[in-house]
Formats: C-alpha cells, sequence, structure tokens
C-alpha cells in the first residue's frame, strides 16, 4: 500500500470526492472536553511529564523494568505539528481521538513549502517555528507515516526541543521533516487548512503573516 503523499512522487491525492471547504470551514472538535482525563484533571504537558517523574522515581521502584517502555512511551506520544496537521478538523478525521495539547514554538528552525508544495522545516540559526503539539497513540502515528509518505521517503520522524508556556526550557517531542528541501507553492487547498490550523490554534499574528507569505512560493517576506 502506498501513502497518500507517496503516488506520484508524493504529490497529493485525494481519496474519493473533495469536500467542499469554506476559506475558515467550522470544526465541531472540543478541545477543551479532550484536554481532560478520565478523572477530570487538565491534561497538560505539564501533567503527563509529572506522571511520568512519579512512575520513574524511588517511590514506584516496583515499576522499574517498566521504565524504557514509559520512556518511550513519554517520548513518542508527544506529536509537534507546524503545517495543516495543526488543523483541527483535520486531525480528527486523519487520527480520530488525538488530543489537541497547547502551542509550541521550535527555535532555530525555518518553515518552508517544498518543491511537492507541502510544509517542511529546516535548520536556521536566529529562526523559529510556531506550531502545536499532540497527544497520539500508535494507530495515529501509523496513519501519520503513511500520510507522510515516510516508506517513500517523503517525510521522516525527528525528536526535537520545543518550548512552551509551561516549559521554557524545552521537552522532546517528534516531528516530521522533509527530506526535500526544495521551495515550491502550495495549493490552495493545503495553504487553506495551514492557515485556518494556525488561526484555530492560536499563532501569532507575525507568524501567520509569514504563513500567507508562501501562498506564491518563496519570497523575501517569508524569511522575515
Amino acid at each position: 500500500m502506498f501513502s497518500i503523499r507517496g503516488i506520484h512522487t508524493c504529490k497529493f491525492v485525494l481519496q474519493g470526492k473533495p469536500k467542499n471547504r469554506s476559506a475558515f470551514p467550522s470544526t465541531d472538535v472540543k478541545v477543551k472536553k479532550s484536554r481532560r482525563t478520565s478523572n477530570g484533571r487538565p491534561l497538560t504537558l505539564g501533567k503527563i511529564i509529572g506522571d511520568f517523574e512519579f512512575y520513574t522515581s524511588p517511590k514506584a521502584s516496583h515499576l522499574l523494568p517498566t521504565l524504557e517502555k514509559l520512556m518511550l512511551h513519554f517520548m513518542n506520544s508527544i506529536y509537534f505539528a507546524y503545517g495543516s496537521n495543526m488543523n483541527f478538523e483535520q486531525m480528527q478525521t486523519r487520527c480520530p481521538g488525538s488530543v489537541f495539547l497547547m502551542p509550541a514554538t521550535l527555535k532555530h528552525w525555518r518553515y518552508f513549502i517544498n518543491s511537492s508544495g507541502y510544509a517542511g522545516i529546516k535548520k536556521e540559526d536566529n529562526s523559529e517555528t510556531f506550531g502545536c503539539l499532540w497527544q497520539l497513540n500508535e494507530t495515529h502515528w501509523q496513519a501519520l507515516d503513511h500520510y507522510e509518505g515516510v516508506r517513500e521517503g517523503c517525510y521522516r520522524r525527528s525528536q526535537l526541543k520545543v518550548i512552551t508556556e509551561e516549559n521554557k526550557t524545552g521537552e522532546t517531542v517528534t516531528a516530521y521533516l522533509s527530506n526535500d528541501e526544495s521551495y515550491g507553492v502550495p495549493s490552495k487547498p493545503y495553504q487553506t487548512e495551514v492557515l485556518q490550523g494556525a488561526h484555530q490554534v492560536g499563532l501569532p499574528v507575525h507568524y501567520i503573516s509569514k504563513l500567507e507569505s508562501w501562498a506564491t512560493g518563496y519570497s523575501l517576506e517569508s524569511e522575515k
């Protein structure tokens, strides 16, 4: 089976009839409800890390045999999205049950659109990429690997450190990096998904302007 991005040299192919979408369609995602655990406590990155610290503390020494599994779980369950996967509607369709956590910032990386018309980020000093964090399970990761064309070599997973309002020192999360760093132009539907997600997440106005500047490809404005 080929990924959506893997078909036709990593170009996007819609399966079935495309939906009619307005520039900024409404979404029924209830973020506040989804950010709570079964006991009603707010589900935040701090809560997740707090649980991790408990299970790896001396008080939970009887759980040490599972330490490696816990480390992998907490490191790999948090996904940093910076492109169309910031979009609430898209993520609930692509990864049902995924949980939006909070906005996040990746320092010294710059956003761009690759030659296939999709978002990517590349290392660059004094730059920053804004996005958001999602909590995922293994089924979600498999779905994203398929969509991002990991098997075909379009994108790859990478561990990166982001900062949030809750943790200014940085948290290690997983993001998808484009293996194609040549510049291109996004399709209008894709650009709309990215901008809608940026507004839903609440990214800074100046950064949204930078995303908007990529509508026609690379420009000096996109470098600012």
